[in-house]
């Protein structure tokens, strides 16, 4: 009765029961059985053909299934590898411009150090010529064709000075702006 009721079969149950009140008994728990089958809910499944040919068919079926689930996870550990490829080498270029950037920065820093210093070298070297002239009597440095020519003097090298300094203050902002995009962009990646 098992393999009828939980089986792969169809099942048809006919319960009978008797109207005498000896079988009153008898007669509840064969209702109560019919009702608790009536309940059971099988899944037929199609028995297959164990024979050579079927199996072969079924063998082709999953080699063929096999095969493509393969293919596929062949293709999605290339496209993986081609992005990780691709954000390597962003890294690198990141790195790379980063490095040529500070090293731009280092360069400006340098040259404005250097014209910060050869602006106290000439004011030195200024003062000490004004103290060596002497004009008939009077100091040259006391004429005031002296004064004039070293107000000149002054003026064109502090306009010099100033528009160096005003380069390279431009061009260090810029590569600040540069190396904070940069940044930026990186940090953007990187998320």
């Amino acid at each position: 009765l098992q393999d009828s009721l939980g089986g792969n079969c169809r099942t048809t149950m006919i319960s009978t029961i008797s109207p005498a009140s000896v079988s009153y008994l008898e007669s509840v728990n064969t209702l109560k059985f019919a009702n608790r089958a009536k309940s059971v809910k099988n899944v037929a499944v199609v028995n297959e053909d164990k024979s050579q040919k079927a199996m072969l068919s079924a063998y082709q079926a999953e080699i063929e299934r096999l095969r493509r689930q393969l293919h596929d996870k062949e293709r999605d550990s290339t496209q993986t590898d081609l992005a990780d490829r691709q954000r390597l080498e962003q890294e690198r270029q990141a790195r790379l411009e980063k490095t040529v950037i500070v090293t731009e920065l280092a360069k400006r820093q340098m040259e404005v150090e250097a014209a910060m210093q050869e602006k106290n070298t000439m004011e030195h070297r200024i003062r000490e010529l004004e103290t060596m002239l002497i004009s008939g009597g009077r100091r040259v440095e006391e004429t005031e064709e002296f004064q004039e020519a070293i107000e000149r003097e002054r003026l064109r090298l502090q306009q010099e000075q100033q528009s160096q300094l005003s380069e390279i203050e431009k061009e260090r902002r810029r590569l600040q702006a540069e190396k904070e995009a940069f940044e930026r962009e990186r940090t953007q990646f990187m998320k």
